[in-house]
C-alpha cells in the first residue's frame, strides 16, 4: 500500500502557506467585518476618548468579547517609565479604527 508522502515532512511548505494565507482575501474580509462591528459598537462614544473610555463604553453596551479584546489591545502609556508618553486620546472613531488596523497587522 503506498504511503501518503504529502502529510510527512513538509512542515516548511505548510508554514509558508499559513503566512501567505494571513493576507488572504478571506482574512481581509474578516478584518473589514470586525472593523464594522467595532464601528457599530462604538457609535455614540463622545470623542476625544482614551482607551479606558472606549472599553468602558463597549462594556456598557454589551460588546462581544472579541471587540473588548480588540479594544484592550490598543496602546497605553507606560506608567513609571522615564519615557512615559501621555495616554493616547483618539479624536474620532476613524482614528480608533486606524489604530485597530495597526494592531491587527502586528498580530
Amino acid at each position: 500500500m503506498p504511503i501518503n508522502t504529502q502529510s510527512h515532512g513538509n512542515t516548511q511548505a505548510h508554514s509558508e502557506t499559513g503566512r501567505r494565507d494571513a493576507g488572504s482575501i478571506a482574512n481581509r474580509q474578516d478584518r473589514r467585518i470586525h472593523l464594522a462591528e467595532v464601528k457599530q459598537c462604538l457609535q455614540g462614544v463622545h470623542f476625544p476618548a482614551d482607551k479606558s473610555e472606549l472599553v468602558n463604553y463597549a462594556k456598557e453596551h454589551h460588546a462581544s468579547l472579541r471587540i473588548l479584546d480588540t479594544l484592550e489591545q490598543l496602546s497605553t502609556s507606560e506608567f513609571g517609565s522615564p519615557n512615559a508618553k501621555p495616554i493616547p486620546e483618539y479624536k474620532d472613531l476613524d482614528a480608533v479604527l486606524r489604530e485597530i488596523e495597526k494592531v491587527d497587522r502586528t498580530d
